[in-house]
């Protein structure tokens, strides 16, 4: 009985002795030997704000167009930067600027051009010609429904409307190829007003004074739009309806 006890520990003692012996030797190799690592690279920056030519201190887009300049838009315009310059782009309904240069969304094409759009509907810089067209115009009966571009296609460019769905925008003719439906959300025209008004950086004052409402009401209908999508911030409520 008691030599088959020891036998049995013995047993175990030899499975365990190899475990142990692997664990002592990865515990020399860590403290002993010399491992060889890549050096920490440091890494420059330079950091911009209006004492160096930006129109704003808040930044509400910024991409980089197929001539390798920066574009950064705000609440105080778009500028072009081109690495020592920052470049105002002109407030003009010419072929020299937009119509519209507040709180701008941009948007690169696969050929480098940029698409830019305002609260007039959507213009096209051409890189090659440094001149912008419009592509496609506000609609005056539905001033808010203005196409965010989403997505670009060999077909086109998909746009996500406000009032829901994403539909197919050809570039060439600038009119809508094909769409696809969502679900409606439940938000009144009001508030699908004051949504906009967000996507666009507006904070609440601004967007009070914009309506032509106090600043009480427009704390209320957001509250209500969090209500009815189920969300709990700005950010959110933009990326469930698509304008972010």
């Amino acid at each position: 009985m008691c030599s088959g006890n020891i036998a049995e520990r013995y047993k175990k003692l030899t499975l365990f002795l190899p475990r142990l012996y692997a664990f002592f030797f990865l515990i020399f190799l860590i403290c002993y030997v010399p491992v060889k690592c890549q050096p920490l690279k440091k890494l420059n920056h330079t950091s911009y704000n209006v004492n160096e030519g930006l129109l704003h201190s808040q930044v509400i887009d910024l991409v980089e167009d197929g001539n390798g300049f920066i574009w950064v838009s705000s609440g105080s315009g778009v500028q072009r930067f081109d690495g020592k310059t920052f470049i105002q782009i002109p407030l003009t309904s010419d072929n020299s600027g937009i119509p519209d240069d507040k709180y701008v969304r941009l948007f690169r094409l696969q050929n480098g051009n940029l698409w830019l759009r305002h609260s007039e509907g959507i213009s096209e810089y051409n890189i090659h010609t440094n001149r912008f067209h419009r592509i496609i115009s506000r609609v005056r009966s539905d001033p808010d429904n203005n196409p965010f571009p989403v997505w670009e296609t060999n077909d086109g460019v998909w746009c996500r409307l406000p009032v829901g769905g994403l539909y197919l925008l050809d570039k060439r003719i600038g009119h809508y190829a094909d769409s696809i439906s969502f679900p409606a959300i439940p938000l009144s025209r009001r508030e699908q007003e004051i949504l906009e008004q967000l996507s666009r950086g507006f904070y609440y004052k601004e967007i009070a004074d914009k309506l032509s409402i106090s600043f009480e009401t427009v704390r209320t209908h957001i509250r209500h739009i969090y209500e009815k999508l189920q969300v709990n911030s700005r950010v959110e409520a933009l990326k469930k309806t698509g304008l972010l």
